[in-house]
Order: structure tokens, then C-alpha cells, then sequence
């Protein structure tokens, strides 16, 4: 499934990693995901027409890659995917998201963050300009997703059991 990251993604995948591993020879600190990881796992939104799917799962202590996919409740066929990276470069923590109809990843960089929230932006970009992730409870976490003002929709995710690949 994470295969079909874009070439960009994987670049950016790998100059994260590099980046990384030049810090961690200078210091062995907590790494800055560690405030996010929370998020790993599959999150499922279902209800009305569609279902949506969010998986998150960690590639390196400073690399987490997701895929979001949005399915038709009633025949199952795939509506949308995209492509996520949350990672650590230069000190920060960048939100990645490459979507069908932008040509690249787009970046949203964390601004805010406890133990139960992360808070993205990027002010540059059209919409969205702000993803507001929000662990409710345990297996309750929300995504907000705006332009930072009145526009704005949420997704209510609930944490399912990881799904196996056949072959596993």
C-alpha cells in the first residue's frame, strides 16, 4: 500500500532520514515525533455514503508515513487516496500531503502540539490551510480540517484492529 508513495514523497522520505541520522550521531534527545504518536494506527470514519480510512505507521523514529482512502459505503469502490508523511527535518515537524489533484506533496508545518494535539499549517496553500488532529479518547481522534477561519469540516475517526495483507 505504501509503495505507491509519489517519487517526491520518497525523496523527501529520504532527505528526512539523512537528515535524521546526521542529528542522532550529535544527540541521542527524544525524537520530536514522539509528541505525534499517538496518531499510528488504523482510523476508520464510517457512516452515510462513504467510509474513510486513515492508517499511520512508523518507518523510522523520525519518519511516519499514512495513506488516507475514501471508499463508497454501498459498492466499496475507491473515491480518493492520498499520500502522508509526517517527519522531522531542520529541527521541525513537517505534515505532507499529497493528494490527485496537486501535482506535488503539499507541506503543512506543526505549529502546536501537546499530548492529545497536533495542529498544522500552511498559509500559502488554497485549501486547506490548517489540519487540527485531535485524540478525543483512546480510540476517538479527530481531524479538522480548514482554512483556518469559517470554512471547515471535521472527520471522526475511530481506531480499528490493524488489517493484515494476505500474504501475512
Amino acid at each position: 500500500m505504501h509503495s505507491s508513495l509519489p517519487l517526491i514523497c520518497l525523496l523527501l522520505l529520504q532527505f528526512a532520514i539523512n537528515d535524521a541520522s546526521a542529528r542522532d550521531t550529535q544527540s541521542q534527545g527524544t525524537p520530536a515525533l514522539d509528541t505525534v504518536r499517538w496518531i499510528l494506527g488504523d482510523w476508520v470514519q464510517a457512516g452515510g455514503q462513504t467510509t474513510t480510512r486513515e492508517t499511520w505507521i512508523e518507518i523510522d523514529r523520525n519518519v511516519f508515513t499514512g495513506t488516507g482512502i475514501t471508499f463508497d459505503s454501498a459498492t466499496g469502490a475507491k473515491q480518493s487516496e492520498e499520500s502522508l508523511l509526517l517527519t522531522e527535518m531542520s529541527g521541525r515537524i513537517y505534515f505532507f500531503a499529497k493528494v490527485d489533484h496537486n501535482k506535488y506533496p503539499v507541506p503543512f508545518e506543526l505549529t502546536s502540539s501537546s499530548a492529545t494535539e497536533a495542529i498544522f499549517e500552511n498559509a500559502d496553500h488554497d485549501f486547506p490551510k490548517k489540519f487540527e488532529y485531535r485524540l478525543v479518547e483512546m480510540d476517538v481522534l479527530n481531524v479538522i480540517v480548514s482554512d483556518g477561519g469559517a470554512r471547515s469540516f471535521t472527520v471522526g475517526f475511530k481506531r480499528v484492529p490493524a488489517v493484515k495483507a494476505k500474504n501475512e
